[in-house]
């Protein structure tokens, strides 16, 4: 178990295959982030422009913020609309569902955004919270991993 103090963590974070069952815990959420800057187009795809990646199993993380704050950059690759379908393909458009809560980036309220965003209000969030997201037919609850 890795504790955490109260902090803002500039750094990327890799828990590699042959390290089963690390958590990161915090008692707050509000006081505690790892934050790590970079964006698909710099490092080649997306599944490796995460704050925090996983290879080991059994990892819980607890009351942490995890933040990309690659959000003011990100307008530049991908434009005001808020979305790049990837070397111009048309059909990307047609499989990808694309929301914002919240947005904060320079273009948040922009008209820019393409047709098709979904600006969600938190009453519609909610259904993205993990514990409803990802519970599937089992519904198994991610907010009760014990500690």
């Amino acid at each position: 178990m890795i504790e955490l103090k109260p902090g803002r963590y500039h750094e990327r974070v890799k828990i590699p295959q042959d390290r089963p069952r690390v958590t990161l815990l915090r008692s707050n959420a509000a006081t505690t982030s790892i934050e790590f800057s970079v964006g698909a187009k710099d490092v080649g795809c997306t599944f490796v422009s995460s704050v925090v990646e996983v290879y080991g199993t059994e990892f819980p993380a607890k009351n942490i913020s995890l933040e990309n704050t690659f959000t003011a950059p990100w307008v530049s690759t991908s434009g005001p609309g808020g979305w790049d379908n990837w070397n111009d393909n048309a059909a990307n458009e047609k499989t990808a569902w694309y929301a914002e809560l919240g947005s904060t980036d320079p273009v948040g309220e922009s008209a820019g955004r393409v047709p098709w965003v979904h600006r969600l209000m938190q009453s519609q969030a909610t259904a993205f919270y993990p514990q409803v997201f990802l519970r599937g037919a089992n519904f198994w609850d991610p907010s009760k991993i014990c500690f």
